[in-house]
């Protein structure tokens, strides 16, 4: 079992409290802000965690780390997590005074399109990308059983979130998406909703 804390520092660690071993920074390593809040969620190896104006997430306590969300002009923070599911989030207006202004936004992400990349359900999808390797541009489609909200995410393989895209609510969808900008190397599509989440790799000439 793993016991996870956030310092005085704004750095987040992790101790083995079985094996009782040295405390072991897992504190992403980018420049993205300072960590804010974070939660477990129970019964998983899963860390959700505000960072600066990023959500991030680990499926394996810490030791990577994927970009799931970011707001250039807000500050998340005390994200908890009460299952797979269902979690909350604040936004806070002023990051250097965030004791003294009230918070003027409060989320929830049960239902959310991201709630797929942490519930780490597996999505029964139809889904094809085009070509692959690609120069120019990614023909994306898919096919699933309702109308949805659904997010598509390229991420490198890194975990750094490149572009996020919002289909709106729609149950079939086929749309090009430029990736001419993208340097060459792998990279992951992941296709997310309310009821899971599908990846596929493709490579960038």
């Amino acid at each position: 079992m793993d016991s996870v804390t956030i310092t005085q520092h704004a750095r987040l660690y992790k101790m083995n409290i079985d094996t009782d071993v040295d405390w072991t920074e897992i504190t992403p390593d980018d420049e993205v802000g300072y960590p804010s809040g974070f939660s477990a969620i129970l019964g998983t190896s899963t860390i959700v965690l505000n960072k600066g104006s990023y959500i991030l997430v680990s499926y394996d306590r810490g030791d990577n780390w994927i970009e799931l969300d970011k707001s250039h002009d807000r500050t998340r923070g005390w994200v908890s997590f009460l299952d797979r599911e269902t979690g909350y989030t604040l936004n806070i207006p002023d990051w250097y005074d965030p004791y003294n202004i009230p918070c003027d936004s409060f989320f929830l992400y049960n239902g959310s399109p991201l709630a797929g990349m942490i519930s780490r359900q597996p999505l029964d999808v139809l889904m094809n990308i085009s070509p692959n390797p690609v120069s120019e541009s990614l023909n994306v489609s898919f096919n699933i059983e309702s109308p949805m909200e659904n997010l598509l995410l390229i991420h490198d393989t890194r975990g750094k979130l490149l572009y996020k895209i919002n289909t709106g609510r729609v149950s079939e969808y086929y749309q090009e998406t430029p990736v001419a900008g993208l340097a060459p190397g792998t990279y992951i599509l992941t296709l997310t909703n309310s009821n899971g989440s599908r990846s596929m790799k493709f490579i960038k000439l």
